[in-house]
């Protein structure tokens, strides 16, 4: 029993903070929020509509209109799943601190729940 107290407060404790930068890591991959910040304003699907010289002024115009339509939905999509992504990892963030704090008081619970659970009975 000593050993698993030591543990739970010791190594435990230091694990559970260690497993918070592991799941932001995680987050941030499974969103790719370096890989979008880094394309953000890149075409969308690399959709490009490409000009000769040879062609017609209107036709360039066209094609330039074409490839600022498919950078701005680009842009759009990116930042709204990047948006996204940022709230989970906060979210999970928030989550896993929160029960990194309530950590030590686990141990605990089952006592608590059966002292709370006999006080409903006596009533």
């Amino acid at each position: 029993m000593i050993a698993f107290f030591q543990w739970w407060y010791g190594v435990g404790w230091t694990q559970q903070w260690k497993k918070i930068r592991a799941r932001m890591a995680m987050w941030f991959e499974v969103f790719s929020i370096d890989i979008l910040l880094r394309t953000l304003f890149a075409p969308w699907k690399q959709i490009v509509t490409v000009t000769h010289t040879d062609q017609a002024l209107p036709d360039k115009f066209r094609a330039m209109v074409d490839n600022i339509i498919s950078r701005l939905v680009g842009f759009s999509i990116r930042s709204i799943v990047m948006t996204i992504g940022l709230f989970v990892v906060c979210g999970v963030t928030i989550a896993s601190v929160a029960f990194a704090m309530v950590w030590p008081l686990l141990p605990l619970l089952p006592a608590l729940l059966i002292v709370f659970g006999l006080g409903g009975l006596l009533t």
